[in-house]
């Protein structure tokens, strides 16, 4: 299954992982500053939030190209859709007990 990156659809799945792990990252960073000094007021910790979350965004961005070549979208899955109907499937031919 080969997909391309240049395509919209390919672009805003990425940015929607991008922008998720982003979050992600910084919430894992600011509690972890916290955990280690919560006492900490320094002006510099925005440096370490903002480089924890745009290092993750940056992973996520090349997950997804290269997750593009093995599925063709940047998604493990390459339609969700299909995953669903897949699963109601088989929930559709498992006998009843």
């Amino acid at each position: 299954m080969e997909g391309t990156v240049f395509t919209y659809s390919f672009w805003a799945d990425a940015a929607e992982r991008a922008i998720k792990s982003a979050a992600q990252a910084l919430i894992l960073v600011f509690a972890g500053v916290q955990a280690w000094n919560p006492l900490a007021t320094s002006t510099d910790e925005w440096k370490i939030y903002l480089g924890g979350a745009v290092g993750a965004a940056v992973l996520s961005l090349l997950t997804s190209v290269a997750t593009n070549a093995a599925t063709g979208t940047a998604s493990v899955v390459s339609d969700p859709n299909t995953a669903v109907a897949n699963e109601e499937a088989v929930l559709v031919a498992t006998p009843n007990a």
